[in-house]
């Protein structure tokens, strides 16, 4: 799934609607932000969660949203506390903005990935109750300063946070750990790119 924050930026726009068709529409994003672009009618509460603060709706964000499939929850089916993680994330003051969440919530734990640009979708459910495993691929790289920037870290700086979760999560935090690991529900890992 590709957050919401990952669509109003221009150059992702272009990005996105260069791929295929065919690879394009099997991308997913929350069925609630689809639909409000679609309307042209984004609540400010998720223009400034996302970061879409300057975005208006605009003949290529209604192109690119149509093209994707939407992810709607329907009735979950989520563990008792990925449950009562989702519950809480249904109270955010703004009914949009609460149900972009949920969606990305209930993919997360059934699908297996999101791609960010922010961090705040993971905080907000770090907030209701999720555990995070945080691992940062930036300080691992050592990157030296004057080092020429490739196409790897352009696309680092597009897509800054990836989360996994459910089991893909544990085999890939750590396999021999992923047992005990797995026991615990509502964690996912955030991939700091």
């Amino acid at each position: 799934m590709l957050d919401s924050s990952l669509l109003g930026r221009q150059d992702a726009q272009r990005l996105l609607l260069e791929l295929p068709r065919a690879t394009l529409s099997r991308l997913r994003i929350p069925a609630s932000f689809a639909t409000a672009a679609r309307s042209g009618e984004l609540p400010d509460a998720v223009r400034k969660f996302h970061g879409l603060r300057g975005l208006e709706a605009d003949s290529r964000l209604t192109e690119l949203v149509g093209r994707m499939e939407p992810f709607a929850v329907g009735s979950p089916n989520l563990s008792d506390e990925q449950e009562l993680i989702w519950r809480s994330l249904g109270e955010f003051r703004d009914p949009t903005l609460a149900s972009v969440l949920q969606e990305e919530w209930v993919f997360l734990m059934t699908s297996s990935w999101i791609l960010s640009r922010l961090k705040r979708p993971f905080d907000a459910f770090v907030r209701s109750g999720a555990n995070m495993l945080q691992l940062g691929v930036r300080r691992t790289l050592h990157l030296p300063p004057g080092l020429p920037v490739t196409l790897g870290h352009w696309g680092r700086a597009w897509v800054k946070w990836i989360a996994v979760g459910g089991s893909s999560a544990t085999a890939l935090a750590a396999p021999v750990m992923g047992v005990p690991i797995s026991i615990v529900t509502g964690v996912f890992l955030l991939l700091d790119t």
